[in-house]
This record gives structure tokens, C-alpha cells and sequence, in this order.
């Protein structure tokens, strides 16, 4: 789902939409409106590939990233983001082992969902736009799912003829290990990038840079150029990415099994108003499709729609027109 302020149709990237992302306006919330229509633009081009990306056989859930700073985004947005990822329910399947994997110290300084799984992304910084694909290093299943599929010969060598097949304009950040699209890849330098996997930095970064200056980034044409871009990324994210058949990591056992629908249905309620509690929800009739007023805040007293609820205990907000994540302990229903 995508969030924003802005045009149906993408109409290219102007000095404004660079603008927005200037650091002195990282942390303030009065530039709100001008990183919401960066979002509408990034809502807008996910429009154009989201179903290219499913008519090539990669049905993958678009989003835009926060565009109010947020103790989600550690009060900082010094970049917009779409991303394509995995779709919810395969998510909500992952969530448990995910969330039993990482600490909560660490997923409460990292709370940003497109660090949980591997992406193909659009971002928008002050310098321009980078596009591509992303295995951020708190992505540790799909991270991990790579690099003990690598140990294989035939998995490592068909890895290094995706690496072969890429564009020269792509550069490639794999740990220690830096390429270009093309090359000729080094099996044993490609080895050891692969075991410094979880250091501070990103896990695999596959991008193409365009600076603010490229004319081609202005005019709506660029729609077209990010989708070849992002669905010629979706071989190698299928390759990497982990599912029940793609799974080297050998965790099929751990996650939940299926259980009978009257379960599912009771459990569910269990679980909800549980985490509705521990979120600090305190009107336990929050829902989507929910009426509410905004308590305190940017948006105090505007009335809106919820549209969902995560785990964190955030909504997303319908106000007008805008989408908006606010802690859902800021929120009321009213009807």
C-alpha cells in the first residue's frame, strides 16, 4: 500500500522534490507537506511498476516510507522511499521468527519495515534518486538465505551469471566486495564479502545513482525507465529472497503451523487485544475502517479513516487526502 500527497500520474522529479530532503529539514515537522508530495510522485511511479513487476511473475506489495519525522524513524527523514517487498501475509507469517531473532533494543532503534526484508526500491534524497535492490543488514533471513545458498557450487556460479547479466550502470556493494554490473566476478573475493555478513553497513546494495541534474529524472518518461530497471532487479531478487522453496537456511519447521479456522478466528481476537494492550491502545475498538480523531500531534484534532494497524501499535491514517502514521495511543474513535 502507498502513502502520499500528489498526482495519479508520475510527472517527473523537480529541485523542489530534492529540496525537501535538505538536512536542516531532517527533523522539523513544518516541511511535512513537502515530503508528502514526494511521496505522492514515489506513490505514483509504484503505480506504473508494481504491475509490471506482477505481469512478469513477481506480484510484490509496493509502500512509501514515513514522511513525518517519528520515534519510528528515529525523528529523522532525510530521504523518501518506495519499496516493493514480499506481500503481508507472507510478512505476517515471517513476523515471529523475525521479531524472535532480533532484540527488542534493536528492533526499537531500527523500526523501519523496509529493513526487515529484501527490497527493490525507488529513494529520493538532497542528491537525487537511487534505484535498485536492497538486503539491509537487519534483513538476516533473507541475508543469511543468500550467503548459505552461495555455499553450493552450481548456486554460487548461476549468483555470479546473475552478477554477469546486469546492466554497467549497476553498482554492486556486497560487504568487503564492490562491482559493476557485467564483470567478472571473483569466486574466492565473492566468499569472504559473503561471511562478513551482519557488520553496520548495508548486506547487498544493487543500485543505479541519478543525480538531480540528469535531465531524464524531470520528465515522466522516467516511469518507464525505473520499471525496466526494478524488473530486470527480480530475477536476483526471486534467487535470493527466502520462501518455503527457496530455503537454505532450513527454517521451514519453525514457523507456525495451520490451524483449524475456529482457532484461527479466536485466536486472533486473543492476540489482537493482547498486542492492542501492550502497543498502549487505549480504546481497544480501534480498527481499520474506523472512524477517529487525532488526539495530540501535527494532526491534532483532524478527523480521518484508519486504513490498518501494525504490530508496533502505529495506524495509517486517511485524512483527506493524505495517508499519515500516527501511534495509535494518539488516536480516538469517534463513531
Amino acid at each position: 500500500m502507498v502513502f502520499g500527497l500528489g498526482p495519479d500520474k508520475f510527472s517527473g522529479f523537480s529541485a523542489a522534490d530534492f529540496d525537501a530532503f535538505v538536512e536542516s529539514k531532517w527533523s522539523s515537522n513544518r516541511f511535512n507537506m513537502e515530503r508528502m508530495k514526494v511521496a505522492g510522485k514515489l506513490a505514483a511511479l509504484g503505480k506504473v511498476i508494481g504491475p509490471a513487476l506482477e505481469a512478469a511473475g513477481f506480484p510484490l506489495e509496493s509502500e512509501t516510507s514515513q514522511a513525518n519525522p517519528t520515534i519510528f524513524n528515529g525523528n529523522c527523514v532525510d530521504s523518501g522511499w518506495l519499496y516493493f517487498q514480499r506481500r503481508a501475509q507472507d510478512r505476517k507469517m515471517l513476523a515471529a521468527l523475525l521479531d524472535k531473532h532480533n532484540t527488542m533494543a534493536k528492533n526499537v532503534a531500527d523500526a523501519c519495515p523496509h529493513h526487515q526484508h529484501i527490497i527493490l526500491f525507488v529513494r529520493v534524497d538532497r542528491a537525487g534518486i537511487e534505484a535498485g535492490l536492497r538486503i539491509h543488514h537487519n534483513a538476516w533471513l533473507d541475508g543469511h538465505n543468500l550467503f548459505d545458498k552461495l555455499k553450493d557450487t552450481w548456486q554460487h556460479e548461476l549468483f555470479l551469471g546473475l552478477i554477469a547479466g546486469l546492466s554497467t550502470d549497476l553498482t554492486i556493494d556486497f560487504g568487503t566486495f564492490q562491482t559493476t554490473g557485467g564483470s567478472k566476478v571473483d569466486r574466492d573475493e565473492l566468499k569472504r564479502a559473503a561471511q562478513a555478513f551482519g557488520n553496520p553497513t548495508e548486506s547487498l546494495l544493487v543500485v543505479q545513482r541519478f543525480g538531480r541534474d540528469h535531465a531524464e529524472i524531470a520528465e515522466p518518461a522516467f516511469a518507464e525507465q525505473l520499471q525496466r530497471l526494478l524488473t530486470t532487479l527480480a530475477p536476483l531478487y526471486q534467487f535470493i529472497a527466502w520462501s518455503k522453496e527457496n530455503d537454505h537456511v532450513s527454517i521451514k519447521d519453525q514457523l507456525p503451523a495451520q490451524a483449524s479456522p475456529e482457532l484461527v478466528s479466536l485466536s486472533s481476537v486473543i492476540e489482537k487485544k493482547a498486542r492492542q494492550k501492550k502497543a498502549g491502545i487505549k480504546d481497544l475498538s480501534l480498527a481499520p475502517q474506523r472512524k477517529v480523531v487525532v488526539l495530540k500531534g501535527v494532526f491534532e484534532r483532524q478527523k480521518g479513516v484508519v486504513d490498518s494497524i501494525d504490530s508496533k501499535g502505529v495506524a495509517k491514517v486517511l485524512i483527506g487526502n493524505l495517508a499519515v502514521k500516527i501511534p495509535a495511543s494518539d488516536l480516538k474513535v469517534v463513531d
